[in-house]
């Protein structure tokens, strides 16, 4: 007896089978290709993240990217956990952000933006920078009063 259910369309996990793309990235991406409202949702909420950020969401994005890059330099401790981010594409070294977290973090410390900087652009930081920026960010906060 022949299967009466219709042929499910299938979706690309990778762009390239070879490719070192992680696996935990491209399903994300086939997910918000699968409908088109999800698609719109997370164009509207890219666009919407890289123009203007309060300091006060600067400061959880911030410290919500340094804390999954030190559990990634802690997972890379041995063999298997450096395996799994290599997986997964993550890397132990940079804190990617986009421009408008990068321009809020550095707005909020009174630091200068730099003359090319683009809010509309993705940036990779040292992890040893991003995590100076968000110490100082957070004794900042505390003294103005923004953390309890």
């Amino acid at each position: 007896m022949k299967d009466s259910f219709p042929e499910r369309p299938k979706i690309e996990i990778a762009d390239k089978p070879n490719d070192h793309e992680s696996l935990g990235r491209s399903v994300p991406h086939a997910i918000r290709s699968s409908s088109p409202v999800i698609s719109m949702a997370h164009k509207f909420a890219t666009m919407a993240d890289k123009h203007y950020m309060s300091a006060d969401h600067c400061l959880l994005y911030l410290a919500r990217r340094v804390g999954y890059v030190r559990q990634y330099r802690e997972r890379s401790q041995n063999f298997f956990g450096r395996l799994i981010n290599k997986i997964m594409g993550d890397d132990p070294e940079v804190v990617p952000l986009s421009g408008a977290v990068v321009a809020g973090v550095l707005t909020f410390l009174g630091d200068p933006l730099p003359k090319t900087f683009d809010r509309g652009q993705d940036y990779n930081l040292r992890f040893d920078i991003a995590d100076k920026l968000l110490s100082r960010m957070l004794e900042k906060a505390e003294v103005e009063g923004m953390l309890k």
